[in-house]
């Protein structure tokens, strides 16, 4: 936190050295931005959908199957460069999301019953991290409204691990794929602005495994088999109000959802390891795969030089 306060300030500073250096003509003449917000996420990962769907129990109805850490503070940077003679822009975006200490029910497999019971235990950490990149390009289509249009590539880097001595056993997918971007902005008084985008993507990645047994044996819905394909696909859509309260600097307030299904390659089966009999065991799992979603409400400050 004290690193990106630093950061902060520095980008303060140099932003009003350089807005006090250009003499605008137009007031929507800056358009090189900076935001930093500060989010509360709600994240449930697929595993909990996973033991649900498996189990026939509905996590948001038994408090004792929802983790007890699920929401999460955390920072998100994000930056936009402006090519103004073409009306061209770049725009990069960066977050990470970390559970850990999570407690939450575990799943029992009776092979002669074709059952599954609940026991309650800690559930692996969980990692979800984003990057993002859009070319974009943007319109005037009326008096104080913009439209933006994008694509470019994104990054969903995810991992459940579970530290055991001077052991790590961690299951991780590193995905990469295509989205597109569209953009609404409305300066609704002046000095106060509404926008809202929506970007659709598909990522896909291998998963790779260490000592998964280890975490087979929480029964948490692993598919079949490490080096198999997984795709993350779904829509990011966020909607914001800005108030520049100075020249060059915006209070941001706004919401977030990242919708989200995993689906990994074979995943028309489930693999899971009954320690008590030391074998492996599986059921039939969704074609269509697993919401991995999160939410989060946020605030922020933006800079433009």
């Amino acid at each position: 936190m004290k690193v990106l306060f630093q950061f902060l300030v520095i980008c303060i500073f140099c932003s009003s050295m350089l807005g006090a250096e250009e003499k605008n003509t137009n007031g929507n003449s800056k358009k090189n931005n900076f935001l930093i917000r500060f989010s509360e996420y709600t994240y449930i990962p697929s595993e909990y959908y996973n033991i649900r769907g498996l189990s026939g129990y509905n996590l948001g109805e038994y408090s004792d199957q929802k983790p007890t850490k699920y929401n999460n503070r955390t920072p998100q940077f994000s930056f936009r460069y402006h090519i103004e003679k073409f009306n061209l822009g770049m725009e990069y975006s960066f977050f990470k999301l970390e559970q850990s200490e999570l407690t939450t029910g575990n799943i029992f497999i009776n092979p002669e019953r074709n059952s599954i019971t609940f026991n309650n235990v800690a559930f692996p950490n969980v990692i979800r991290r984003e990057n993002k990149l859009n070319i974009t390009k943007d319109f005037e289509i009326g008096d104080n409204q913009k439209v933006w249009l994008g694509i470019g590539v994104r990054n969903i880097y995810k991992e459940i691990y579970r530290r055991l001595y001077t052991y790590r056993d961690q299951i991780k997918t590193d995905t990469y794929g295509l989205q597109f971007l569209v953009r609404y902005q409305l300066q609704v008084f002046e000095n106060f602005f509404w926008t809202s985008s929506i970007e659709p993507f598909y990522t896909t990645g291998r998963r790779a495994e260490n000592n998964s047994p280890f975490l087979r044996d929480l029964n948490i819905g692993i598919p079949t088999g490490p080096n198999e394909y997984t795709y993350f696909y779904g829509y990011d859509f966020d909607t914001n109000f800005a108030y520049r309260f100075s020249e060059n600097f915006s209070i941001v307030l706004g919401y977030n959802y990242i919708r989200t299904r995993v689906r990994s390659q074979f995943a028309d089966r489930g693999l899971y390891y009954l320690p008590e009999t030391n074998s492996i065991f599986t059921l039939p799992r969704n074609r269509e795969g697993t919401d991995d979603n999160l939410f989060n409400y946020y605030m922020g400050i933006r800079g433009e030089f």
